[in-house]
C-alpha cells in the first residue's frame, strides 16, 4: 500500500458523547469488539488487503479456535449481518441519553462500515483475519512488537502518538472487577497456566489494568474526558449491562474470532 499505518478517524465531540452515553446507561465503556469491523475490516475490503493479522492472544482465541480461510460469498453476508449488530449495540450503548443526537452519531461511528458494504458488492473479495498467536507466542508486548518487527517490518507508530494503546483500559479493568466480569482475569490466568508469564507478572498486570480493585490513577482524565464527576461515576459504575448487549457483543466477537458463523 505503499504507507507505514493508516488512521480511521471520528468526530472527537460525538465519539466522547458516545462513550459518556454508554456509561450512562451500560456502566461501561468497552467498545473495543465493535471497532473492529466498524474501522479495520472496512479499512482492508477498501484497500482490498487480503489478510489481517490480528493481536488477538490464544487467551482470547480459546483452545477450540482453527484458522479458516473465509467463503466469499458466506462472509460478505455476515459482514452484512454484523454491520447490523455493531448498529444495533451502539443503539443501546447511547441509550436515551443524547436522543436527539444519537441518529447523528451512529452515522458517524458506522460511516467506514456503511461504505465498506457498497465497496464488497462491487468485488469479488473479502480479507481473512489471521491472529498472530496462531504462529507466535509472546510474553510481553515489548517481545510482540520484536516479533512485529522481525516477521512483518512493522514499526511502532511512536512519532505519530503519545500512545497506541486504549486510553480507557484501566476504567474497563476497574468497572469489570466491580462487575466480577471474569474475562480479562480468565485471559490472563491462561497465560500463567500455559507458562506464557510468570505468576509474579501475571498478577502485576492485574494490578496495572486495575483488576485488583483499585481506583486507576487517571481516573481524573477519563471523567474530564466525558465530563462528569467522581460521585457520578462511583454512583454509575455498577448499573448492569443490558444481557442484549453482551449478547450482540459476544457474536461479533465469536466471529471476529472465527469461532462461529452467522
Amino acid at each position: 500500500m505503499g504507507c507505514d499505518y493508516i488512521v480511521s478517524r471520528f468526530d472527537e465531540k460525538k465519539l466522547n458523547l458516545l462513550y459518556k452515553a454508554s456509561f450512562m446507561s451500560q456502566g461501561s465503556i468497552c467498545l473495543c469488539p465493535l471497532f473492529l469491523p466498524l474501522t479495520i475490516l472496512p479499512v482492508a475490503i477498501k484497500e482490498q488487503v487480503p489478510l489481517i493479522v490480528s493481536g488477538f492472544s490464544s487467551g482470547q482465541r480459546g483452545k477450540d479456535y482453527v484458522f479458516t480461510m473465509p467463503d466469499i460469498s458466506a462472509a460478505k453476508q455476515e459482514f452484512h449481518k454484523v454491520s447490523q449488530l455493531s448498529r444495533e449495540a451502539l443503539a443501546i450503548f447511547l441509550g436515551d441519553y443524547v436522543p436527539d443526537q444519537n441518529e447523528d452519531i451512529l452515522n458517524e461511528i458506522t460511516k467506514y462500515q456503511r461504505e465498506a458494504l457498497t465497496n464488497i458488492e462491487k468485488m469479488d473479495f473479502f480479507p481473512a483475519m489471521f491472529p498472530l498467536s496462531e504462529y507466535a507466542g509472546w510474553n510481553s508486548f515489548e517481545e510482540l512488537y520484536d516479533i512485529l518487527g522481525e516477521h512483518l517490518n512493522w514499526k511502532r507508530p511512536t512519532e505519530a502518538f503519545a500512545r497506541t494503546s486504549c486510553r480507557v483500559e484501566h476504567i474497563k479493568g476497574y468497572t469489570d472487577h466491580l462487575k466480577n466480569d471474569n474475562g480479562m482475569r480468565k485471559e490472563i490466568s491462561h497465560y500463567i497456566r500455559k507458562g506464557m508469564v510468570p505468576r509474579e507478572k501475571g498478577v502485576a498486570e492485574l494490578s496495572l489494568l486495575c483488576l485488583n480493585g483499585e481506583k486507576p490513577s487517571n481516573l481524573d482524565d477519563f471523567l474530564n474526558l466525558i465530563g462528569i464527576t467522581e460521585t457520578e461515576f462511583d454512583s454509575l459504575i455498577y448499573k448492569p449491562m443490558s444481557q442484549k448487549l453482551l449478547d450482540l457483543i459476544y457474536n461479533i466477537e465469536n466471529w471476529l474470532l472465527g469461532r462461529t458463523r452467522l
